[in-house]
């Protein structure tokens, strides 16, 4: 049997007659990438199979992902049904701050200050997103996430059913069931950088761009009763991921 091995440096170590006569074929058959430059069927950024690299399965998908029931996403959001929210194609960039505030107590004639606990927080969560755009699905599902994200920091206003209600909670899900193990969180911003130099995509209706980016800020938010039933002790023991707290 012939080896076919991936060497650290990213180049194929196959030994076979194939690899020799046809190295191009060779590297594309590794690489799982259809002849002449078509589209396979089962691709990743297709919005119905949508997976993204994430592995399938109660408890084991670790893709990034953000949902809201309550916007139900209809019309122009409805490739979002198909993933139950915004599922991110590509690993974004997360940055999570925990931070424990004290009150320093100065003392006349003390070379050291003492320090009052005043409380603790998990401040905004800051994303930044890859999207991409090969053809008319995968531009109708960025832009299904543009009006996810324009919608959730919206209040329910005029004619809305809901009335007077603030912007609706959204649940952050990903790397696991341990580390945003369905956060509730609110969406404080929301950025779409739209860039000059790719080409732009028709979405059917509209244009979008083949290469963009999306940042945006959520901060966890939690209700006075979940709040009450929060122990460190269980909290330390990884027992309160089923209330979001992270």
């Amino acid at each position: 049997m012939a080896d076919n091995i991936i060497s650290s440096s990213g180049y194929s170590t196959d030994t076979s007659a194939t690899y020799y006569m046809d190295p191009a074929t060779a590297r594309r058959q590794a690489a799982g990438l259809p002849a002449g430059g078509r589209r396979n069927s089962s691709s990743a950024l297709n919005p119905s199979t949508v997976t993204f690299g994430g592995a399938q399965g109660a408890g084991k998908d670790w893709r990034v992902k953000i949902s809201c029931p309550a916007l139900g996403y209809p019309g122009i959001m409805s490739p979002l049904g198909n993933t139950n929210g915004v599922v991110f194609p590509y690993t974004p960039q997360v940055s999570v701050v925990y931070q424990a505030n004290y009150t320093p107590q100065k003392f006349t004639h003390s070379n050291y200050p003492a320090y009052a606990y005043e409380n603790s927080e998990v401040q905004a969560i800051n994303v930044t997103a890859d999207f991409t755009a090969q053809n008319m699905e995968e531009a109708k599902y960025v832009l299904a996430c543009i009006y996810f994200f324009r919608s959730a920091t919206k209040m329910f206003f005029g004619e809305s059913s809901n009335a007077g209600n603030p912007p609706p909670l959204v649940f952050l899900d990903g790397y696991g069931q341990n580390y945003f193990p369905h956060v509730p969180c609110i969406l404080t911003q929301f950025s779409h950088t739209m860039p000059p130099e790719v080409d732009y995509i028709s979405s059917g209706t509209d244009r979008i761009p083949a290469a963009s980016q999306i940042t945006i800020s959520l901060q966890p938010i939690y209700s006075k009763k979940s709040i009450s039933s929060f122990s460190l002790e269980s909290f330390a023991a990884g027992k309160l991921t089923g209330k979001g707290f992270i």
